[in-house]
């Protein structure tokens, strides 16, 4: 077996394990809408992945010092495994489990990647 067909083996076995379903938003553009800037998205139908490690952190405002409250922001870190067929882009957002998150990562696809996995972040 040659490292070609193992790869796609391991791809094959790996979205055995995509138990979740999410759906993902592709972004279409800009418009203009009442002198407002306003984004198209299209929703694509659901697909199967699979939510891999879960975290929260608190970001600060590192440009200056930290006196209130008003300068943390809370988000939630999330990565995301796909199939590797899955197109997708940093512009994108993935509705899991009724909540919206923005794409934050998307790894370059290679012939010998085996999972496709990609980080998505929600803002709180």
């Amino acid at each position: 077996m040659n490292l070609i067909d193992q790869t796609l083996f391991i791809r094959q076995q790996a979205e055995l394990f995509l138990v979740d379903t999410c759906t993902i938003r592709h972004h279409n553009g800009y418009s203009v809408i009442d002198g407002e800037y306003a984004e198209s998205f299209t929703d694509l139908a659901s697909i199967p992945c699979r939510v891999i490690n879960k975290s929260g952190k608190v970001l600060g405002n590192y440009d200056s010092q930290q006196k209130e409250l008003q300068y943390l922001t809370n988000t939630e870190n999330l990565m995301l495994q796909l199939p590797f067929s899955t197109d997708i882009n940093t512009k994108d957002k993935v509705i899991l489990n009724s909540t919206t998150y923005d794409v934050v990562h998307v790894p370059v696809k290679h012939s010998l990647m085996g999972a496709f996995i990609i980080g998505i972040e929600k803002q709180k």
